[in-house]
């Protein structure tokens, strides 16, 4: 993967973009992708991390409609439902973004003020995964966005 510490051989590459696919033996439907990604994630990415954070792709909407979703069991579990608020996003370069908050539709809440900047400063890309983890969720949250694979990357393979 780019930018890991020690030479590693890059993983095999699953497919994360939703298509139903049925098998015959059972008929059972299964969601695959078209997206490319590590099919073993980073060991410091691990679902015994004790900081609250999740892990999504990238899609279009983020990059076009200039917002981030939240998902959200995870902004009804920081406390962040009906609520309009600033927060800090922490790039991989530990630079600081002022972002704000809030509902981006009535069933969805976001980073929609201060997105559009960070994903530029960091080129952010379609079919990147991210890990979106709360470093703490006082008056004014920080969070750190890190990009565990580039969409990018995946775009330049043979």
């Amino acid at each position: 993967m780019k930018g890991s510490a020690s030479p590693q051989p890059e993983g095999k590459m699953v497919n994360l973009d939703a298509k139903s696919v049925s098998t015959e033996a059972t008929g059972v439907k299964i969601k695959t992708s078209y997206v490319t990604a590590p099919k073993v994630l980073p060991a410091s990415i691990s679902a015994n991390d004790a900081s609250p954070h999740f892990i999504s792709i990238i899609k279009p909407y983020s990059i076009f409609k200039h917002f981030l979703y939240i998902p959200l069991a995870f902004a009804k579990s920081n406390g962040w439902m009906n609520r309009r608020f600033e927060m800090i996003l922490m790039d991989e370069q530990q630079r600081s973004w002022p972002v704000r908050l809030g509902p981006v539709s009535d069933d969805h809440i976001g980073i929609h003020i201060g997105w559009q900047k960070f994903k530029e400063a960091n080129d952010v890309q379609v079919g990147d995964i991210y890990r979106f983890e709360l470093i703490n969720n006082e008056k004014i949250p920080v969070a750190y966005f890190h990009r565990i694979y580039s969409g990018k990357d995946a775009k330049q393979s043979p």
